[in-house]
């Protein structure tokens, strides 16, 4: 499992595909995820919310998703 430093300084957790930590319910879905990124502590029994980005994000995108974040 990698690990790198989010730009925050917190530390970033590389989950793929037989990973015991990767994400049960994505091994069923037909394009699981290659990579899941995970900052935070992953034993906490749930619920979860993911936000997933783009790499050529819109700026009205990056707007959305830092709200949706702020909000949670």
């Amino acid at each position: 499992m990698g690990r790198r430093k989010f730009k925050a300084g917190l530390p970033v957790r590389t989950l793929r595909p037989g990973d015991p930590s990767y994400p049960r319910g994505l091994c069923d879905l037909a394009a699981a995820p290659k990579r899941v990124y995970l900052v935070g502590p992953w034993d906490h029994p749930g619920p979860f919310v993911a936000v997933v980005g783009s790499r050529n994000a819109t700026q009205d995108g990056l707007d959305v998703a830092r709200d949706l974040a702020r909000s949670l």
